[in-house]
């Protein structure tokens, strides 16, 4: 990896990154001994997984990286967020944060509403 140019903590990543997808997608396996010695198989499994990886950055760079979510507050439409979904391990957190925060003020607002229009006061409410 630190022959094709990575840095030190990028081919350390990629190597860990690698050597995880070998494991998860049982990749060992294809291994045809009687064609190529399990070096050269590792060596064209990391090329190809090297290019992926520089497809799937690219990719990420022109936006394929984000995810759109919508926050229902009783069958209405409460808002729309979009967050990249790459480096970073919180953004379900925030969708769920902010939405929770709409609709507490929505159903605060509501509620005021609901206080001013009992005491004939809603001309003032939706001032």
């Amino acid at each position: 990896m630190r022959r094709r140019g990575y840095t030190v903590h990028d081919a350390q990543d990629l190597t860990q990154s690698f050597f995880a997808y070998l494991i998860e997608h049982k990749i060992y396996a294809r291994v045809d001994r009687r064609r190529a010695g399990f070096r050269s198989f590792l060596l064209a499994s990391m090329k190809n997984f090297l290019a992926h990886a520089s497809e799937r950055e690219r990719t990420l760079k022109r936006g394929g990286g984000q995810i759109f979510f919508l926050c229902m507050k009783s069958g209405s439409k409460c808002g729309v967020a979009f967050f990249k979904t790459h480096g970073s391990t919180s953004s379900e957190d925030r969708v769920f944060d902010r939405c929770w925060a709409a609709a507490l003020v929505n159903a605060g607002l509501e509620r005021l509403g609901a206080d001013y229009k009992g005491e004939s006061k809603e001309n003032l409410f939706k001032e």
